[in-house]
């Protein structure tokens, strides 16, 4: 019998929650997108605005490739995916994501190790935070692994931050199988969209920029690894989906700190500057990024389903995507488990 593979993953921004699902039965999807484990993938993706979650109010944001749900509740809408597993991200405080260098120790003493390098990182006791990791293998520029050991990527929030979230997804009758951090799951979705191009992150050092509405994201990362991560705050015009000129200035300021410290590590300019997001954002972006730094950019999208009705889906759901396909064989298992 064909195995069944269905995840969801929830990007909860400060307004909305942004949701992807994603369904397959082995052999069974020939229409939908292929996945990164070799099968296919039905995908489906659509936002809630975060106060209607907890207060039950009515509405949501058609994202163009699906039919009217505005008069369905959260929790009616969700409920098609009632039990289904869950990555999510939320706005923790106190998260962090930190590459940790070790002499080669043994699987229980790593633990004990990666917890004492983070607790240098922290202004309280490591005990109160959740925390997890990943070994990194292979030597990669700019990760500083000790000859004969190994780096490992550690990413941790506060415990009381991360129940909360995931009592959230509880709410929602969703099971929360694992709280991811916002670089891994930004790399993850941006990776899948450049795969549907025949381009893949994974073989190169890379510049991933991510905007929205409310802001930014620009990480480094070599291999799918994430180096560097700085957030941006940007304005964006009441009347129109666009950055404001302030902004714009933000973002390349960000991007020339991104490229020098590309240079610091690895003695060259990235292989790859993605850009990802809000397209009318990410496209002006775009522009302004060519422009200003001479760079080709990369803007890569994807479509969903084989009945939607526009080419391609918003990307402002790259990061859903990316938590979602954390669940999917073989991107299982890296990140905290919360239950």
């Amino acid at each position: 019998m064909a195995r069944r593979v269905a995840a969801l993953g929830l990007d909860m921004t400060p307004s909305e929650l942004r949701v992807v699902a994603l369904e397959a039965e082995k052999g069974s999807l020939a229409g939908a997108e292929p996945s990164p484990a070799g099968g296919r993938f039905s995908v489906r993706a659509f936002s809630l605005p975060r106060g209607s979650i907890s207060t039950g109010r009515r509405g949501l944001e058609n994202t163009g490739n699906q039919t009217s749900e505005k008069d369905q509740s959260p929790r009616q809408l969700l409920r098609r995916y009632r039990g289904w597993p869950a990555a999510y991200h939320d706005v923790m405080p106190g998260e962090f994501l930190t590459i940790v260098s070790l002499p080669l120790l043994s699987a229980s003493q790593e633990v004990s190790a990666i917890r004492w390098e983070v607790q240098r990182l922290l202004p309280g006791s490591v005990s109160d935070y959740a925390v997890d990791f990943v070994k990194l293998e292979g030597r990669s520029p700019g990760l500083p692994t000790p000859p004969g050991g190994n780096a490992y990527l550690v990413y941790g929030a506060p415990w009381s931050a991360v129940k909360a979230s995931a009592q959230l997804v509880r709410s929602l009758g969703l099971k929360p199988k694992k709280a991811c951090a916002d670089a891994i799951a930004l790399l993850r979705g941006t990776d899948y969209l450049a795969r549907q191009s025949g381009d893949t992150l994974l073989d190169r050092m890379a510049i991933v920029v991510y905007v929205d509405e409310d802001g930014g994201s620009v990480v480094v990362s070599v291999k799918g690894v994430p180096l560097a991560a700085r957030t941006v705050i940007f304005e964006t015009s009441e009347n129109e989906v666009r950055l404001s000129e302030e902004s714009q200035v933000s973002l390349m300021a960000e991007l020339e700190r991104a490229l020098r410290y590309t240079r610091r590590v690895s003695g060259k300019d990235p292989d790859a500057l993605c850009l990802t997001g809000v397209q009318e954002l990410s496209d002006q972006a775009s522009r302004t990024l060519a422009d200003g730094l001479g760079l080709p950019v990369l803007n890569p999208r994807f479509n969903v389903t084989p009945d939607c009705e526009r080419p391609g889906i918003d990307g402002r759901y790259v990061k859903a995507l990316g938590l979602a396909l954390s669940l999917t064989p073989p991107m299982n298992g890296n990140m905290t488990e919360t239950s």
